[in-house]
Formats: structure tokens, C-alpha cells, sequence
């Protein structure tokens, strides 16, 4: 089997504002028989993948999910997971870094700041589609998150996803909490979204139900009374519309 190392040591990065030299960068590829593993690493960032089958299979795969993915949408405007699971490939992918990397010196050029960066996700078709990051430390100019957590993960209807995001007062920013959760299924998704300021009250308490219908799509609100910008609201009697597609 052939395999590929590449090291490059005195190298750099321009951007607009500053010329950076990264430490060394290292590129490892090796396809097997029955593995596949590649890794970068350029700092403290650290990438691997691994996938669990020969380079042409999974290559073929990935071309067919994108190819499918790519029907189901212009066909339905909606994508069904569920169908596509047996197809997937076996592969894992990990990626961590902190703030000596490329990726967090062209960051700084748009003034966004991190602590550290965690990505894990894998895909099979015995455990379907699985992600975790989290994100530590965002700063934005003067704005600060402390905590951005990601989880999406799959069962036996769809997908199902929750994302966190966690602010404390800094400076003379208030502290806050929100979070978004639902799923995506086979004609129909769904998404939940909060948001808690520092006093306990209630910015946003918010559902979403959207089904597919005949001519587009059919909008569900909940609860009975939902909160935006901590003001109840009310669509109609139902908190419902339709919304037809031009299709």
C-alpha cells in the first residue's frame, strides 16, 4: 500500500493585517486494504480520520450520499436520513485545537478569539450520523461566550440535535443561557429554542413543528402562548400556517 508524509517547517501564513509562521505543519496519509487513517497537525491543531474500509469504497460512497442528498432535496426540499443509512461509510473524524494554529491566527483577523475547540464525529451504518463539539472561550470584539456545546445523533426515526450556548456576565454584559433542541425526520422536523437572561426571565420560549404538505409546508407553533423578545405571542388560533412551495 502506498502511504504519504509531508513535513513543512519554515512556511507562512499572510493575511491582510500580519504575515504568521506557524509551527511545523505534518500530513500523514495511509490507505490499506481495509483502513483508511489520515492526519494534519500544524500547532496545536490536530485533525485525524480514520475510515474502516479501502480508499475506493469509501470514496464511492461519500459520491453517492452527495449525489442522493442532492435528489432528495431538489425532489422533496427535505432530506430523509433514515433512507441513506445504509449506505453510509465507517468513518471517524477528531479534531482539537487551542490558540497556535492556523485556524485560530485567521480568526484573529475578524477579531474572534478562542480557547479551545473540540469536534468529534462518526458516521456508520450501525450507529448512523454522531457529533460533539464544543467550543470554549468565544470572543467576538467585546462580546464573550463562554460555552458552545454541540450533539447531534441518530436513531431509529432521524436525526435528533441540542445545542448549548452559555454566557456569564463579563464586563458590563449581562449573563444568559440558551439552548435549541429538536429532530429531523422523514417529512417532517421540529426545533425548540430558549433563552434565560440573568434574572430568570424568559427572552424566547419558542416550537417550531414543520410537516411536509401537498403544496409546501404546514408550520406548527407551541406552546399555546410562545415568547419572543419576552413578549407572548400568538400567530392565530391555532398557531398554525401553511406555506406553499412555487415548485
Amino acid at each position: 500500500a502506498h502511504s504519504l508524509d509531508v513535513t513543512l517547517g519554515n512556511w507562512s501564513l499572510m493575511v491582510e493585517k500580519q504575515t504568521i509562521q506557524p509551527k511545523m505543519l505534518t500530513l500523514g496519509f495511509r490507505p490499506n486494504a481495509d483502513t483508511v487513517r489520515g492526519s494534519f497537525h500544524a500547532g496545536d491543531l490536530d485533525i485525524m480520520m480514520t475510515g474502516n474500509a479501502d480508499l475506493n469504497t469509501l470514496a464511492n460512497k461519500l459520491s453517492y450520499l452527495s449525489g442522493e442528498l442532492g435528489k432528495q432535496l431538489k425532489r422533496d426540499s427535505m432530506v430523509n436520513i433514515q433512507e441513506l443509512r445504509p449506505e453510509f461509510p465507517d468513518m471517524s473524524i477528531q479534531v482539537n485545537a487551542e490558540r497556535d494554529n492556523p485556524i485560530y491566527n485567521f480568526m484573529q483577523e475578524y477579531n474572534m478569539f478562542f480557547e479551545t475547540l473540540d469536534l468529534n464525529a462518526t458516521i456508520s451504518p450501525e450507529e448512523g450520523l454522531n457529533v460533539n463539539g464544543t467550543l470554549l472561550s468565544l470572543v467576538k470584539d467585546t462580546l464573550k461566550i463562554d460555552t458552545i456545546r454541540l450533539n447531534i445523533w441518530q436513531d431509529t426515526l432521524g436525526l435528533q440535535y441540542e445545542a448549548d450556548v452559555a454566557k456569564n456576565r463579563f464586563r458590563h454584559q449581562e449573563a444568559f443561557r440558551a439552548n435549541a433542541h429538536g429532530y429531523i425526520r422523514k417529512g417532517d422536523g421540529d426545533i425548540f429554542v430558549s433563552y434565560t437572561n440573568s434574572h430568570g426571565e424568559e427572552g424566547i420560549h419558542l416550537g417550531i413543528n414543520i410537516e411536509k404538505a401537498s403544496e409546501g409546508f404546514d408550520f406548527h407553533f407551541y406552546p399555546e402562548k410562545p415568547i419572543i423578545a419576552f413578549m407572548h405571542f400568538t400567530v392565530n388560533d391555532n398557531n398554525y400556517f401553511r406555506f406553499k412551495s412555487l415548485k
